[in-house]
C-alpha cells in the first residue's frame, strides 16, 4: 500500500474547525489528511470568525424585528440561528397592522384561491347541528377517511364533507356525509371523475359502519329527530 493510500486514511477523531467555532470538521475524500480544515461557511475570507458569528448555546435569541418570538435553527447561517422569522424581515421593519389589514382583506371572499361559489358563506341547514356533525366524527373514530389523520387535541376540529358535493346541502344522511381533514377536503375541489370519488366514499363509509355499527346508528338516530323537530317529517331511515 502506498503512503498516499495511507495518509487518506483518517485516523482517530475528526480535528475542530480552524476558525476557533469549536466543531469538529467532516470527512473529505479530497482532502490527503482525509478531513477538512474548515466546516462549510467557516473559512470567511480565509480569517477566523469573530465572536459575532460563532454559533449560539443555550436558548434561540429573539427576532430582531422585535415581536419578541424566537427564532428558528439554520444549516446556512455560520452561527447556528436565523436572524428573522419567516416574513418579519420586510425591509428590516414589522408590517403595520394597517397593512396587516390590507392583506387579510386581499384574500377574503372571491380573491381567496379556497373559493368555491361562496358556500362557506351560506347559512348551514338547520337538521345539521353541533351534536350531529360530532355523532358522524365519532362515528369514523375522529379520523380522516383519507390520509388517517386524527384529531388529537387540536383546536380545529375534523370537517364533515358532503360526498355528492351539493353547495345547497340537501342531503344530510349519514351515508352522505364522510369525516375528512382540512387538506384533504380541500383537495375535493379539484376532483375530475366525481363518480369514482362517490364510490370510493361510500366504500369507505361502509367501512365505518361495519367498524362501528353503533356509532352509525346513534348518528342516523340523531338525523331522523333533527329532521323530526325542524320539519316535521316522521323519517325512519332503512338502512342503518
Amino acid at each position: 500500500m502506498s503512503m498516499t493510500q495511507e495518509s487518506s486514511k483518517p485516523k482517530g477523531k475528526a480535528p475542530l474547525c480552524r476558525c476557533g467555532c469549536g466543531r469538529y470538521v467532516t470527512r473529505s475524500k479530497l482532502s490527503p489528511y482525509g478531513w477538512n480544515k474548515y466546516l462549510h461557511g467557516h473559512n470567511w475570507k480565509k480569517g477566523k470568525l469573530s465572536a459575532k458569528w460563532k454559533p449560539l448555546e443555550g436558548k434561540p435569541p429573539l427576532c430582531k424585528c422585535g415581536c419578541g418570538n424566537p427564532v428558528t435553527r439554520s444549516k446556512l447561517s455560520p452561527y447556528g440561528w436565523n436572524q428573522y422569522i419567516l416574513g418579519h424581515n420586510c425591509r428590516g421593519k414589522k408590517s403595520s397592522a394597517e397593512t396587516r389589514r390590507k392583506l387579510s382583506d386581499a384574500n377574503k371572499g372571491k380573491n381567496n384561491l379556497y373559493w368555491i361559489d361562496g358556500r362557506s358563506y351560506e347559512n348551514k341547514p338547520p337538521e345539521l347541528t353541533i351534536a350531529y356533525r360530532q355523532a358522524i366524527r365519532r362515528r369514523d373514530n375522529f379520523t380522516c377517511q383519507f390520509c388517517g389523520h386524527k384529531n388529537n387535541g387540536e383546536k380545529r376540529k375534523l370537517d364533515v364533507h358532503h360526498i355528492d358535493g351539493d353547495p345547497k346541502r340537501k342531503n344530510n344522511h349519514p351515508d352522505n356525509l364522510i369525516t375528512l381533514c382540512r387538506f384533504c377536503h380541500r383537495e375535493t375541489r379539484i376532483l375530475g371523475d366525481k363518480a369514482a370519488w362517490f364510490r370510493v366514499c361510500g366504500n369507505l363509509v361502509k367501512k365505518s359502519k361495519k367498524l362501528n355499527p353503533k356509532g352509525h346508528r346513534a348518528a342516523v338516530e340523531l338525523y331522523e329527530q333533527n329532521m323530526k323537530l325542524f320539519y316535521g317529517k316522521d323519517i325512519k331511515c332503512k338502512n342503518q
